[in-house]
């Protein structure tokens, strides 16, 4: 990674919890923090197929990059989005001019 990207490596809601807006919340005071800190991006990548993950990081302003397909997971491969979101630059150019693993290819 670059400096002033942050990656949510992980973010999971108790399923007891869903429905009643914690996680934008969470979300919302995460990324707020991220920028005290001097984020510029962040980046994540979510499972293609993860319908309600999807959805959600797409609420929150994120964008694919590329998709990586094969990625192990137990015993499983699958393809991931990866998804970024500019927190000072309006566009991701800047972001895909540092970082060439995220290019689409």
């Amino acid at each position: 990674m670059i400096e002033g990207c942050w990656h949510v490596a992980l973010f999971i809601v108790a399923t007891t919890l869903h429905g009643q807006g914690i996680a934008p919340r969470s979300y919302q005071a995460l990324e707020q923090w991220a920028e005290t800190q001097g984020a510029r991006w962040m980046r994540l990548g979510v499972v293609l197929g993860n319908a309600r993950a999807e959805a959600f990081w797409q609420r929150q302003g994120f964008v694919e990059l590329r998709r990586r397909e094969g990625v192990p997971a137990n015993d499983r491969l699958n393809t991931v989005r990866v998804l970024l979101k500019p927190l000072r630059e309006p566009d991701v150019a800047p972001y895909l001019a540092l970082v060439g693993r995220d290019r689409p290819e």
